[in-house]
């Protein structure tokens, strides 16, 4: 009680000074090029964080990078700090993604410009609603999911519709709000560039040289017991074990495990199961050494995991397994004829769209279900059908 009372008056004091700054924001701009650009964004791949720590810089897509932690942004001494840069960079324009906790920087970015930014409508999760009840519920989502700060913060919102819209379709429309609709354009039409540098290619090649003349499979098992997976969205890795135990009597394969230091567990239940030898990169490889790495496989297997789009985006052909989560949301975006996504056909699923559980009377969520079935009656023989059938197709 006294965690929710003290969470409720750092929700009050947030929106206070919110409202009382403001009357002060600038105003949007009249349509010009922006040219120092400030990109708020959740920047993760599976459960590290080494988009923002590794790929932003080898990329060169970014100037400075800016790394808070969500522990660190709790912390006022922290907001102030990030006060100060943002007013001392003298921004033309900000974009904000869906994921990023907006209360921290809500306040300033308001001197800035142009504040481009996704908003979800508050809808009400089941018809037949009384208005009291319609209005408690959009007051209590809107508060806890910062949207109301959204809508006072930003002034070229970008409105999502949940379950209709691919990831990289939706934020490629906030390039298209700066307006960059060509370069939107371009992006839709070819997978994005990931660059390689000559020590994560020479590692790359130095650990998959034991695998020449044979085909190099990845596999990403995920966080399956630990609280980094809240949605329950990982197949077990002991089945994943089963399917490449059967896989490999037929098939010539080298295996290859990645996986960041949490996925431990998940690593040992593969190893009791699956006891022939295959390549552990698990903790063992960089982010951009596990780009190099999975560049070069002939095939890759996971969930619906931050490695599998790495695949997707490196043109490696993917074989997923997915459970709770939207495919319309998250799966194969270029090259469809590549990858298989295997999904079981229930009526409850997906009950996750844009990381958010399907809601209202009588609805059926991975927080309520009891049991999970889109993952616990995938069978191994169900995969490995599937699986069997794909491979024989990309020879």
């Amino acid at each position: 009680m006294i965690g929710k009372c003290l969470k409720a008056a750092s929700w009050a004091r947030s929106y206070t000074a919110l409202l009382l700054r403001w009357p002060l924001r600038a105003a949007p701009p009249e349509e010009a090029a922006a040219k120092r650009i400030l990109v708020l964004g959740y920047a993760a791949v599976g459960d590290r964080y080494g988009v923002t720590e590794e790929l932003l810089p080898t990329s060169g897509l970014a100037d400075e990078v800016w790394l808070y932690e969500h522990a660190e942004l709790a912390q006022l001494g922290f907001r102030r700090d990030i006060f100060r840069r943002i007013r001392a960079a003298r921004f033309d324009a900000v974009v904000v993604s869906h994921a990023t906790p907006l209360r921290a920087f809500a306040q300033p970015i308001l001197k800035i410009p142009l504040r481009v930014g996704q908003c979800r409508p508050l809808k009400a999760p089941h018809a037949g609603w009384s208005w009291p009840r319609y209005t408690l519920w959009r007051l209590k989502r809107g508060i806890i999911s910062g949207e109301f700060e959204r809508r006072l913060a930003l002034n070229r919102p970008v409105w999502l519709e949940e379950g209709k819209e691919h990831a990289v379709r939706r934020n490629l429309r906030l390039i298209e709000a700066l307006g960059g609709e060509e370069a939107a354009r371009e992006a839709l039409a070819n997978r994005p560039e990931i660059p390689e540098r000559a020590s994560d290619r020479a590692f790359a090649e130095r650990v998959l040289a034991p695998c020449s003349g044979r085909r190099i499979v990845g596999l990403h098992l995920g966080t399956a017991e630990s609280a980094q997976d809240p949605y329950k969205k990982i197949w077990p890795a002991a089945k994943w074990a089963r399917v490449c135990k059967e896989l490999l009597r037929s098939q010539p394969c080298s295996f290859v495990v990645f996986g960041g230091p949490s996925e431990a567990e998940s690593l040992g239940l593969f190893r009791s199961v699956f006891t022939e030898p295959f390549i552990d990169l698990v903790g063992r490889a960089s982010l951009m050494e596990t780009l190099a790495t999975i560049r070069r496989c002939q095939a890759f297997l996971g969930c619906d995991t931050g490695p599998a789009k790495a695949a997707m985006a490196l043109g490696v052909p993917t074989f997923s397994v997915w459970g709770p989560s939207s495919r319309i949301d998250n799966g194969v975006f270029w090259d469809p004829e590549l990858h298989r996504e295997v999904q079981l056909d229930l009526p409850c699923s997906p009950c996750i769209q844009m990381a958010l559980p399907s809601e209202g009377s009588g609805v059926i969520n991975f927080n309520s279900c009891g049991h999970r079935d889109c993952l616990s009656r995938m069978t191994p023989e169900i995969v490995l059908e599937a699986l069997d059938e794909w491979l024989s197709s990309r020879k």
